[in-house]
């Protein structure tokens, strides 16, 4: 695949490399190929660990992926929603107590 530069990235880059994950994850929504898509421009370069980290599902409080790296000691947790077009309304974030909440059940 070839990458398109975050900074230049346009709404139809996107599309074009969300349409190339979505054939070699065809059973992937919309907003879990963007998540997918997300972990592999800004937090690994391993799609197979990428992939791997999509964990979203009922109950979950919002949580799309939990990416562990164990060597370096980090915990990358996200949750996110891929709208077509311009988005009109920015949800608040959860604060500290509720991201804890969601992370409870994934890290144990």
């Amino acid at each position: 695949m070839k990458r398109v530069s975050v900074g230049r990235l346009s709404e139809h880059n996107l599309r074009r490399e969300l349409r190339e994950y979505h054939g070699r994850y065809p059973k992937l929504g919309d907003d879990e190929l963007f998540v997918l898509w997300f972990l592999r421009a800004f937090v690994t370069e391993n799609e197979a660990n990428a992939a791997a980290a999509l964990c979203g599902a009922s109950g979950d409080k919002g949580v799309d992926a939990v990416l562990v790296d164990a060597p370096a000691r980090v915990v990358v947790v996200v949750q996110g929603k891929y709208r077509k077009g311009a988005v009109n309304k920015i949800r608040a974030p959860w604060g500290r107590r509720g991201i804890c909440a969601a992370c409870n059940g994934h890290l144990r």
